[in-house]
């Protein structure tokens, strides 16, 4: 016996909410629905529904905070499934699995599962839960305040299994696709001063609400479908694009400066939290490019407390959300990317970013962040020019391009304003020349720097001078040889 009500709150959107409770009945003929309406227009249920469920009309524009917490005062079954009305339910809907995890930890009172959007399913959120599947990043996170940042990140609790083989971790926060205990809503109820953007609040007060350690849990062994249809209608369309304003309420509500959300880097790896009580300055890693900035940012990020990427995506795709910084020096973005970096420094013990292209950027940084730290990794010219060579070739690429020739037909669109740009028709020799004013430039940060050599990366010797540099702790380096081709192919 499920003994579920499902509750659904709607602003306008009939044909959503139509194909919803359609798919609803036709997994679970039996369940209850309420249906709590807020819009403009009155809901009017298809005739083959009106028998099906119970519908409650609010005053209009209550907001959606409001008309889940009419909704709840209305449940008399154990549990609440709470749901937005752009879901549709399919064969992999199953809610006894929601309740295979009540039934194991008397701990959990929200468990959430999966809605899957054919329209992200390319985005980096995605991501691995290690043996099991990938699943939208967004149903399994964890919330911690520091400094007046609200930091959203990949939970890492370990996988669990019901006695059912239901696979379940424990989490901070969810989707609107969970199912609750409906005596939760005793404790605690949505702020219906929030119209919009009400979830990180719920989360959070729930998060400290006392009593267990855990009270959220997420399942990859629940879906729906999520599809979201937008309309061209201007007053639906004023209604909804509310939500910064009722973001920043949220924000105020808790003291919170910014809200940032940290995602799984580019090779599906947990960004980890600080494992360590020590603090260490920020740092930024520079070098030509070809010259094993990538092994730099590996070797740092290894070690316990530190989070080193490579050419900035910690955020999301690099080329679409957070622009590679061009040759010629841009305030706008420059302020942007420390602020971005100073956000999560805060999360970890020492944070840093490595790329060729901060370079003409060093001075401001070093003005807005006065302890920064810079290791500067550099290799032969030969080899840095040979490298570029090859990885622009049709061998290589599928195509020529040429980032360093003014007036250049083959380029990389995304890539060539970050380099400058010289009256030469010879690749080689622009590279060449590149490579020079790149390593002139470095001398005026001698004092500010430390330089090591790509081979000495691999050496105890290398390795400690930048663990020393960088103030990290013995106890948390990570002596391991970094990959040789990685260093070759960088």
């Amino acid at each position: 016996m499920l003994d579920t009500t499902i509750i659904i709150t709607t602003f306008d959107r009939p044909k959503c909410l139509d194909r919803l409770v359609a798919s609803i009945i036709q997994y679970y003929s039996e369940i209850d629905i309420i249906i709590v309406d807020n819009g403009l227009t009155k809901y009017e249920p298809q005739e083959i529904f009106r028998d099906r469920v119970k519908i409650i009309r609010a005053k209009p524009d209550a907001g959606l905070s409001a008309c889940r917490n009419i909704a709840v005062d209305n449940v008399k079954t154990k549990y609440t499934f709470v749901i937005d009305d752009d879901v549709i339910f399919n064969e992999a809907t199953k809610i006894h699995n929601f309740i295979s995890v009540f039934n194991e930890d008397q701990g959990i009172e929200i468990v959430g599962g999966i809605l899957e959007d054919e329209g992200q399913r390319g985005l980096p959120a995605i991501h691995k839960i290690p043996g099991i599947e990938n699943v939208i990043a967004q149903c399994d996170i964890d919330l911690e305040i520091r400094d007046g940042t609200l930091f959203k990140y990949p939970s890492n609790d370990k996988i669990k299994q019901t006695e059912d083989g239901i696979y379940y971790k424990y989490v901070d926060f969810v989707i609107n696709f969970f199912l609750a205990k409906t005596s939760l809503f005793n404790s605690l109820k949505w702020d219906n001063d929030l119209k919009l953007a009400e979830h990180f609040d719920f989360f959070l007060r729930l998060k400290n609400l006392g009593g267990y350690d855990r009270r959220v849990a997420f399942t990859p062994s629940v879906k729906a479908d999520h599809k979201n249809d937008q309309r061209e209608d201007e007053d639906y369309n004023k209604y909804r694009s509310r939500s910064g304003y009722f973001f920043k309420m949220s924000k105020e509500k808790h003291d919170l400066e910014d809200v940032v959300f940290i995602h799984r880097d580019w090779q599906n790896k947990i960004i980890r939290k600080n494992e360590g009580s020590w603090e260490s300055p920020m740092f930024i890693g520079i070098g030509t490019g070809r010259c094993g900035t990538k092994s730099l940012a590996k070797l740092v990020d290894d070690c316990g407390g530190c989070s080193a990427f490579h050419e900035a995506n910690w955020q999301t795709k690099q080329h679409k959300f957070n622009t590679p910084l061009p040759w010629e020096f841009d305030e706008k973005l420059a302020k942007q990317r420390i602020q971005n970096m100073k956000k999560r420094n805060g999360i970890y013990s020492l944070f840093g970013d490595v790329a060729f292209y901060y370079l003409n950027y060093l001075d401001y940084f070093i003005e807005n962040y006065p302890t920064l730290k810079i290791v500067h990794i550099y290799r032969d010219k030969e080899s840095v020019v040979n490298s570029y060579l090859a990885k622009t070739s049709k061998e290589e690429s599928l195509r020529e391009y040429d980032n360093w020739t003014t007036g250049a037909k083959g380029i990389d669109k995304i890539w060539t304003h970050c380099f400058p740009k010289y009256d030469t028709a010879d690749k080689k020799e622009a590279i060449g020349l590149y490579y020079d004013e790149y390593i002139e430039a470095t001398k005026k940060y001698k004092n500010h720097m430390i330089e090591i050599n790509v081979e000495e990366i691999n050496t105890f010797e290398g390795r400690n001078r930048i663990f020393e540099y960088l103030e990290i702790p013995y106890s948390s380096r990570q002596y391991d040889a970094v990959r040789e081709n990685a260093i070759l192919n960088l």
